[in-house]
């Protein structure tokens, strides 16, 4: 497939396989400070800005830089020349790998935040890993450097850049289609039925380089109509295509719907969150996905559409069985509506650690005028509502053999050896007494 993209402000035109990563391109293009770490977007040694969001280059399909603007650590020597000094000055550097994703990041937390606050900066880097330097001088490092301009500057062009690259499509390439229309979209949906979706590619674009037997893609990318976020009638309505990191900073989101925001912030990294999509966080249907929990609590409900119309559905009915949603031949979620009322909620999520968390579980509640609403994550083989343990608090019951017997009707969860179901119904327990001790009065 050809490519026409923008690096560093110089247009190029390249020819590459349909599966070839970001970081693959443009590391044959010479620009090697994008490095290979862990390749699955949790070091963030490849971070680049790919339009003016901050993502792991190993997650971007290359075929995602058609008619956009990228740039690297190499464009940006201006830019981060401040903060470079300062990550000498400071000796935070080491062996040197990360470096240049620490500098990325930096540059990106200096450009909209002017806090100097420690703990900030470092909570900063939940998407950079470094195995030298333990944090501390990088973060002195940043919060010792200027306050940088918002926008990127324009690139100046390179003396001498290869304009076109070409290599040999591997045999039996898979397609890769970009339709430009939601109309478009449903036609390639009916004429390819055995294609995968792609929304957000944090997931995905690690399994396509895994599964063989992906026949073909269809890019929701870019698709007009699934990325905003707006008020509707009694509620709110979120397009499918809305990055998640856009729930964290959306002023709507942030006043009427607390909780989602919240969950957002704790939802992997920066860059990934730059990345990943609502509606892809729902349709891959992970037992362990961050957002389905608060969304069930919220009562969020699903928009369909197809050709042959527009259907609507109740979240929790969209979810029919383990990684299973009810999503019809030529259907495509086309985003969530959320009532808003005057509430209380508490949400909380725990794991092996603290920054890249995926959750052991989760504990997702909200109260409001018509009663309670709970959910949680890893505890059953599908997302749903904890209605017995619903059905015990509206009535009032406090009682802590009630409410574990209702946990136990209202849960299956997994075990293991790290993590059993006792453990997990247990600290579900715990979650719930402080949730109530907040909401409850």
């Amino acid at each position: 497939m050809w490519i026409e993209t923008e690096i560093n402000g110089t247009p190029y035109t390249v020819e590459c396989r349909s599966d070839v990563r970001a970081l693959d391109l443009l590391r044959r293009l010479g620009f090697t400070s994008v490095k290979e770490g862990c390749g699955e977007g949790e070091c963030g040694a490849c971070s680049i800005f790919f339009d003016d969001r901050l993502v792991n280059a190993c997650l971007l399909p290359a075929a995602r830089l058609e008619g956009r603007k990228v740039r690297t650590l190499e464009g940006l020597r201006e830019e981060t020349a401040d903060l470079r000094r300062s990550f000498a000055e400071h000796g935070a550097v080491q062996c040197g790998f990360c470096t240049p994703g620490f500098v990325m990041r930096g540059y990106d937390y200096l450009r909209h935040d002017s806090s100097r606050d420690p703990e900030r900066i470092a909570r900063a880097f939940d998407g950079n890993l470094c195995r030298c330097t333990g944090y501390r001088k990088i973060v002195e490092a940043v919060g010792a450097a200027k306050a940088l301009p918002a926008p990127l500057r324009p690139a100046p062009p390179a003396d001498e850049i290869p304009f076109a690259l070409k290599e040999e499509a591997r045999k039996g390439e898979r397609p890769w289609l970009r339709p430009r229309s939601l109309e478009e979209a449903w036609e390639m949906r009916s004429r390819y039925p055995e294609y995968r979706l792609l929304s957000g590619a944090s997931d995905l674009g690690i399994r396509l380089r895994r599964e063989g037997n992906v026949a073909g893609i269809i890019d929701l990318d870019g698709v007009p109509g699934l990325d905003g976020i707006e008020e509707c009638e009694g509620g709110i309505r979120i397009g499918s295509e809305v990055r998640i990191a856009d729930l964290t900073t959306h002023p709507t989101v942030r006043e009427r719907l607390p909780m989602l925001s919240e969950a957002a912030g704790l939802f992997a990294s920066h860059q990934v969150r730059n990345l990943a999509t609502v509606g892809g966080n729902i349709v891959n249907d992970s037992p362990a996905a961050d957002l389905p929990p608060v969304l069930l609590a919220y009562g969020a409900t699903v928009l369909l559409a197809s050709a042959a119309g527009e259907r609507r559905i109740g979240l929790e009915e969209f979810f029919v069985g383990f990684k299973s949603v009810d999503l019809r031949p030529g259907e495509i979620l086309t985003g969530l509506e959320l009532p808003v009322r005057q509430h209380r909620w508490y949400y909380r999520k725990t794991g092996n650690r603290e920054r890249l968390n995926i959750a052991k579980l989760s504990l997702a509640l909200v109260r409001d005028e018509e009663g309670f609403a709970l959910s949680g994550a890893t505890l059953n083989s599908r997302p749903r509502r904890f209605r017995h343990l619903e059905r015990l608090l509206d009535a009032g019951v406090r009682e802590e053999e009630r409410l574990r017997a209702a946990i136990e009707a209202d849960t299956d969860p997994s075990g293991s050896f790290r993590s059993t179901r006792a453990y997990r119904r247990r600290v579900l327990l715990n979650m719930l007494r402080e949730a109530l001790e907040r909401v409850d009065g």
